[in-house]
């Protein structure tokens, strides 16, 4: 395995959502700074090569590790619990943590740059390639062998395919939890206005004339069929529905958003902005938009989402709603899912004891302990009844919202969700896409065929950080 970075590589801002007051996919460059001591530590510590997990010298041995996890209370509550029941079969190791916090990942690479810092770490998508280039996270692939097969097949699958760098023997980390795109649906809206509620069977078809039918002069004020995110990552499922990409899924320095697949859910998608106006118009927007909230006092009837906004609709007061699948669309139906994992600093002194952790972190003890403080979807499939129990419990209204169809959207053979691919340096070449969807869905000068005028732009900042991964 070869990870090169370039001297003087940085990230550059890629956000598409935030969390713990840093935004989600921010890539602030110290990386050129760090690059040097992060190759050096990789190859002292024998970088991401075969290495042999001994759980006995793991426990008899003394090691302190550091993990850096994610923000919030009641995820610090669950990780502390964690703590005691892992120290019960390791109990010679000593876990501290940081939760995350503005310029994470700086922190991260500084600490490691100078030999020390987190053991243990949470990441997704660009961040872990970033981390990867830079010979800082060990190659799971490597370690596998101490998973039982039986523990592997119970992974979401969709996810679990995506931590494998495509194109390459990498693999970067572990699954943490379970963030899928949905589709909501305020069940009031949909009986008032006579329009059959959203199943398993919609298509898009189906989901584009129930929107025209929804949307009307309510009252005096203009309600709307749908509301629809127009980032990167939440647009995937209507390019994939269409059988369309951003990324070329052969060469990651290369894109197909101008191709016609991907010009046709495009195209789609604008008009229900434009054309019809059926799903709401960013510039219409109330002042403090939150989807629930307009969701629940029905601006609009549905809304595509992650499941990571369950919680907050579910407390949203007199709403009935429920949740469908992400409609199937002319070529199929697939929706995104997260890489949010746990990745292993390839230059740990503690490396046993730290992969140890790790594969707590990965066991449905872990799983549960963090469903019942967090409520966030396990990762494996044998934890999500459970999760659903944690949730009905905690949040009455959910009693009759279809839980279990998530669940079975999850298990689904072969997989009807995946993780976004993502370009080799996807900082850059994100933005650029970015900014052209801006221009097309919110301002309005353009349309989606000016990608066809954008595709050297896009490829140029796909390749031009100097990356490379083997």
């Amino acid at each position: 395995m070869i990870l090169i970075a370039p001297a003087g590589w940085t990230g550059r801002p890629n956000s598409t959502s935030s969390r713990g007051g840093v935004t989600r996919r921010t890539l602030v460059g110290t990386a050129g700074v760090a690059a040097g001591g992060l190759l050096a530590a990789a190859c002292s510590a024998g970088g991401g090569g075969p290495q042999q997990s001994v759980p006995n010298a793991a426990a008899d041995t003394p090691a302190k590790l550091l993990v850096k996890i994610r923000s919030g209370p009641t995820y610090e509550q669950a990780f502390k619990e964690g703590i005691t029941q892992f120290k019960q079969k390791f109990p010679k190791t000593e876990v501290d943590y940081f939760p995350e916090e503005p310029g994470w990942p700086e922190k991260l690479m500084a600490g490691w740059a100078g030999g020390a810092g987190a053991d243990v770490f949470q990441a997704w998508d660009d961040h872990f390639w970033r981390f990867a280039a830079n010979g800082a996270v060990v190659n799971i692939n490597d370690l596998l062998k101490d998973f039982k097969k039986a523990d592997v097949d119970d992974f979401v699958k969709g996810q679990w395919n995506g931590f494998q760098i495509p194109n390459t023997n990498i693999r970067f980390g572990l699954p943490t939890y379970v963030n899928t795109g949905v589709l909501y649906y305020n069940k009031s809206v949909f009986q008032k206005a006579g329009v059959k509620e959203p199943d398993a069977t919609w298509t898009y078809n189906d989901y584009a004339e129930s929107a025209r039918r929804l949307t009307r002069n309510e009252g005096g004020r203009q309600v709307y069929g749908g509301f629809h995110p127009l980032g990167f990552g939440r647009t995937q499922s209507t390019l994939w529905a269409f059988g369309g990409q951003y990324v070329d899924p052969k060469d990651s320095k290369k894109t197909t958003v101008h191709q016609p697949e991907a010009q046709a859910a495009l195209d789609w998608l604008n008009d229900r902005l434009s054309k019809d106006v059926s799903f709401l118009p960013p510039k219409q927007r109330p002042a403090g938009f939150a989807m629930r909230t307009s969701l629940g006092d029905g601006l609009f009837g549905m809304a595509e989402d992650g499941m990571h906004a369950l919680k907050d609709v579910a407390a949203v007061e007199g709403l009935q709603f429920d949740i469908a699948p992400i409609p199937k669309g002319p070529k199929q139906r697939l929706s995104w899912i997260t890489t949010d994992g746990w990745g292993l600093w390839s230059g740990t002194k503690a490396r046993p004891q730290a992969w140890e952790f790790m594969k707590f972190l990965t066991s449905t003890e872990w799983y549960r302990t963090q469903a019942r403080h967090d409520l966030l979807i396990p990762s494996r499939l044998s934890v999500i009844d459970e999760w659903i129990q944690i949730l009905k419990g905690r949040f009455p209204s959910l009693e009759k919202v279809n839980l279990k169809g998530v669940k079975d959207n999850l298990a689904t053979a072969p997989p009807v969700v995946s993780t976004w691919p993502q370009f080799l340096c996807a900082a850059d070449a994100n933005k650029v896409i970015g900014d052209t969807l801006t221009e097309i869905f919110t301002e309005g000068t353009a349309k989606p065929s000016v990608f066809a005028s954008r595709k050297d732009q896009i490829e140029t900042a796909a390749g031009g950080c100097g990356i490379i991964l083997k």
